[in-house]
């Protein structure tokens, strides 16, 4: 698969057949992180859940090769750049 393939069906899917099933993913990434901080008695914000939510997809790659991995990856990392809102900056690296 070419990395624009890659990044093309990760739009698709965050913006279509996942946004209709889950709703909207940043609100989603907020309910995750409330969640997740209830449950462990600790403050956490809606970027901490979508970058959870990476760090799995890099532990599901790590213990095989299965492509859907990657692209779910490139979509918790498109949401975890929404979270970021308006104000954020780009580094070059």
């Amino acid at each position: 698969m070419e990395r624009n393939d890659a990044l093309e069906i990760a739009k698709l899917l965050i913006n279509g057949e996942r946004a209709n099933q889950y709703g909207d993913a940043v609100a989603s990434m907020e309910r995750i992180a409330n969640l997740w901080a209830a449950y462990l008695g600790i403050e956490l914000e809606t970027k901490d859940a979508a970058a959870m939510m990476c760090l799995l997809k890099i532990s599901r790659i790590a213990s095989g090769k299965k492509a859907d991995n990657w692209i779910d990856l490139i979509g918790y990392g498109a949401i975890g750049a929404e979270t970021e809102g308006e104000d954020w900056e780009q580094d070059g690296d």
